[in-house]
């Protein structure tokens, strides 16, 4: 028998990326994706013109558990015609809080 009704509903708080995450993101990246370094984190998001205020996270009971970043590209669509498009990434979260709402 499942037990789920019993649990305590989960509270979460989504914000902006700070300067600090970057350890907690480096371990859940880790989980989902492979090795990574704080470190490579950041040169990963600059390479790739990540700003941190495109960056968002779940907190809940004051640890980091989650991860997704939002892209902004200009498409060429022909001669002087751009398409502004966006995109998600790096959609991470840890394995101790998946499927939890």
């Amino acid at each position: 028998m499942e037990n789920s009704h019993l649990e305590k509903p989960v509270q979460y708080l989504i914000r902006n990326y700070m300067k600090g995450d970057e350890v907690a993101l480096a371990k859940i990246f880790s989980e989902c994706f492979g090795p990574i370094t704080s470190r490579k984190l950041i040169e990963g998001n600059r390479r790739f013109g990540v700003r941190p205020e495109d960056v968002f996270v779940c907190v809940t009971d004051g640890k980091l558990v989650s991860h997704v970043s939002v892209g902004f590209k200009k498409l060429h669509h022909g001669e002087g015609v751009y398409l502004k498009t966006a995109g998600i990434g790096g959609v991470c979260t840890d394995s101790d809080y998946r499927k939890k709402g």
